[in-house]
């Protein structure tokens, strides 16, 4: 009952308010801008018009809300009742059957083929949105994190909402508060927001979403020294891309831990694997919030893929990136 009044009592403040895969191998490779569409921070919640995300796209049909993702071409429940909070203390076996009989029973944008998503699709919805300064209506105190299918689709894991930073990081399931946030499949996804290109016989990989360019190729990935301290590795890594000249260019730098974990995931996503997945390379590294610090995310050859971790000396790389 309470969680209820919470959410009834967000949506009618949010009204009032007018708110509205092996390496290399794939190296060549009416809507509605609705007010209740986010909560989003700035203007990158879609109301003005002016900064919003071209990767999501608010839609109202029916009377509901949903979120379109043109990356990865899902279709996410918006509104206020975009989060089902699961209920406390739930054992994995139990919140995996809830999960899946509310998303599988329910009939929403006149569609009923909604479904649990993945990890990796909750992950790359939830960091992306972040990434865009776009805030659905699942963040709300209610569902802190939200859940998917593991890798095999036989258990239930938790990633980390913007209520619970770090973002996206992913943990098995827990008797924590959580909800489910249905998904389901549009058009075929395209691959074309990755372009590879190559200059000076050397290959990059653009990413025309973000605007950002990677190193690829053979030498996509520079790993680390191991054993090093987090700032030897820091120095190291910025040493090596302010230094580097590659496809014609000498302006590259070290990524955030943001813009490496999702050009991973979303790259996952696509069924592109990038040639930085090698064995000297698990992990990719970048800037931590405050640039001063690196952290690691997970590659394909590591799950869970771009889970988030504080430096260590374990194996990782630095994939240098530059605005193109």
């Amino acid at each position: 009952m309470k969680t209820q009044m919470i959410l009834a009592s967000l949506a009618l403040s949010i009204v009032m308010i007018g708110c509205g895969s092996s390496s290399g191998d794939s190296n060549t490779g009416g809507s509605t801008n609705n007010n209740n569409s986010g909560m989003g921070t700035g203007n990158n919640n879609g109301n003005t018009g002016n900064t919003r995300s071209s990767r999501f796209e608010p839609m109202t049909m029916n009377n509901n809300i949903i979120m379109q993702d043109k990356t990865t071409s899902l279709e996410w429940i918006n509104g206020s009742g975009g989060c089902h909070p699961m209920a406390g203390g739930k054992s994995a076996q139990e919140a995996f059957d809830e999960s899946e009989a509310h998303c599988e029973g329910l009939t929403f944008a006149g569609h009923t083929d909604w479904r649990v998503p993945t990890i990796t699709e909750a992950q790359s919805f939830t960091v992306g949105m972040n990434d865009d300064g776009i805030i659905p209506f699942y963040q709300n105190p209610a569902c802190p994190r939200i859940i998917g299918y593991n890798m095999g689709k036989t258990a239930l894991q938790n990633t980390n909402t913007h209520n619970t930073p770090p973002i996206g990081t992913i943990t098995d399931w827990a008797t924590l508060n959580a909800g489910v946030r249905c998904v389901r499949d549009g058009a075929t996804m395209s691959t074309s927001r990755f372009v590879p290109m190559t200059m000076n016989n050397n290959v990059i990989m653009q990413d025309m979403t973000t605007n950002l360019e990677w190193v690829n190729g053979s030498g996509g990935c520079h790993p680390m020294t191991s054993g090093k301290t987090s700032q030897e590795a820091f120095t190291e890594a910025e040493g090596h891309c302010d230094a580097l000249t590659f496809a014609g260019h000498t302006d590259w730098r070290v990524p955030t831990i943001g813009e490496i974990q999702t050009f991973t995931v979303d790259m996952d996503m696509a069924g592109i694997t990038p040639f930085y997945q090698n064995p000297s390379c698990p992990r990719v590294v970048g800037y931590d919030d405050t640039n001063t610090t690196l952290k690691n995310t997970n590659t394909h050859n590591t799950p869970p893929i771009g889970m988030i971790s504080d430096w260590a000396t374990l194996n990782a790389g630095v994939r240098c990136v530059r605005m193109r």
